[in-house]
């Protein structure tokens, strides 16, 4: 790898740092470096890097800042595997090295919990590696643009773009740039095959792409959702309702080998999300089966569920692990479309699942039939309505959003004190100011990270508390 050069372009002295050593990873992808005192937060950068930085911001307890060239390249550093790495923001730590991925994602369980949790004594094990570091993605959404993000090779050589429309990413860092994909290592080729077959059939069939600033409709997004069969669920998104284009769009996507079951959802928002999309089921079966181990799980094309399924394995059965056998009584939190409680179901008398999304809990009852489990009950209730359920729990599992435990489910939990909590988290930080919220009640019996998301800096922690 060639060190990159200082630049020419002329910066305020003031705001340049020369031979600045990156020291840490930081959250969101960002490092962190130190000036004497002074925590500087890096967009980009991997310790062992010295670099010049460029200060953008002065805050409170830390400055802003990025790298403006490389005096000396770290040595966990590793060669990016996509030509898309850089603009788009799917993956981005494919500059680090796997296993110093791994190990940088087992420093920031530690820190958070001796930091936040206020844990000084507690060892972390080594995070357990995804099972395929690449390709590992049951779920991607991508998005449609008519102005699709140029390179900076594309904007020097000066020639006219006639034709912007794209199938892609978001630019790293920006909303509202869309870097046009051919192909993407997160989840199986054939993913690349359906997109860009969709992609390339819709500019045949000269169907518009949506215009946000224009207001000006077309087809907006495109989620596909697989299994370990390598069968697809396909969800093509537009803000108008079909025309006899799109109609012939749907009906190629049907076509298409592996596909197993396709649907248009109709947004006529002004943001991306789904969550309030009508959608038309068009063609195939209306849910996509995904078979793990001793369980069979349905999921329709706005399901929430865990994106890495051989890695949901191993987490799913480690929670087993600590759920006693004969149980009496389960409450799985949070419990989306059932997926942890059904899978512990075998070793407890009765489980009960609590999901704020009413689809989700529809989904769960479906899942318990269809794996003929009949002392699980579901349902809809949020986290702080859980109060209304009867029963007392001898454990209860929880796995929030990033946001972690609410307020009332904390209070539920000290007032209630279940023997055991299994606390699955995907945000160290909020699990760790829960765990800190707790420990004068229970203690730490357990703890295990997992590598969900290969190439980026998110990881999944398990923590199992006990009663003191």
């Amino acid at each position: 790898m060639v060190p990159m050069q200082p630049s020419n372009k002329k910066y305020s002295p003031r705001k340049i740092l020369e031979n600045v050593e990156v020291v840490d990873v930081a959250v969101k992808g960002k490092s962190i470096a130190r000036i004497g005192e002074v925590v500087v937060l890096l967009d980009g950068g991997v310790p062992g890097d010295v670099v010049d930085v460029k200060i953008k911001r002065k805050r409170k307890n830390y400055w802003e800042g990025y790298p403006i060239a490389f005096r000396r390249y770290s040595p966990y550093r590793a060669q990016p595997f996509c030509d898309h790495y850089g603009a788009c923001g799917g993956c981005k730590w494919q500059e680090v090295a796997y296993e110093h991925q791994l190990r940088f994602k087992q420093k920031m369980v530690t820190d958070n919990l001796h930091r936040v949790a206020g844990l000084e004594n507690v060892t972390v094990p080594a995070v357990v590696p995804s099972p395929q570091p690449r390709r590992y993605r049951n779920k991607m959404e991508f998005s449609f643009t008519s102005r699709r993000w140029l390179s900076p090779e594309e904007v020097a050589s000066g020639e006219p773009i006639a034709d912007r429309r794209g199938l892609g990413l978001h630019f790293a860092g920006r909303f509202d740039w869309i870097v046009h994909i051919h192909r993407c290592h997160l989840a199986s080729p054939d993913q690349d095959t359906i997109r860009n077959h969709i992609f390339e059939k819709a500019v045949a069939y000269q169907i518009p792409f949506y215009e946000p600033i224009k207001g000006k409709g077309g087809l907006r997004s495109l989620v596909l959702r697989s299994n370990l069969e390598g069968e697809w669920l396909v969800l093509l998104v537009g803000s108008e309702a079909p025309d006899a284009a799109l109609h012939r769009l749907l009906d190629d996507a049907a076509r298409l080998e592996g596909v197993r079951s396709v649907y248009y959802g109709q947004n006529q928002q002004r943001n991306d999300a789904l969550t309030n999309v009508t959608l038309h089921h068009w063609a195939g079966d209306r849910l996509l089966p995904q078979p793990m181990k001793h369980r069979r799980y349905y999921v329709g094309p706005l399901s929430f569920f865990q994106p890495n399924t051989q890695q949901a394995v191993n987490l799913y059965e480690t929670v087993r692990r600590f759920v006693p056998e004969n149980t009496r009584t389960l409450l799985d939190a949070y419990c989306g479309i059932g997926a942890i409680g059904l899978w512990v179901a075998d070793r407890t008398d009765k489980v009960v699942g609590i999901e704020t999304v009413p689809e989700a809990v529809e989904m769960a009852r479906y899942n318990a039939e269809q794996n003929g489990i009949d002392h699980a009950a579901f349902y809809h209730l949020s986290a702080d309505e859980v109060d209304q359920v009867a029963d007392t729990f001898d454990v209860v599992v929880v796995d929030p959003p990033r946001a972690g435990l609410s307020k009332k489910m904390v209070d539920f939990l000290r007032r209630n004190q279940p023997a055991r909590i299994i606390y699955v988290s995907c945000n160290p930080a909020t699990q760790a100011r829960d765990v800190g919220l707790l420990k004068d009640r229970y203690h730490m019996v357990f703890i295990q990270p997992f590598d969900m998301f290969p190439h980026t800096p998110h990881v999944e922690n398990i923590i199992v508390l006990d009663r003191i």
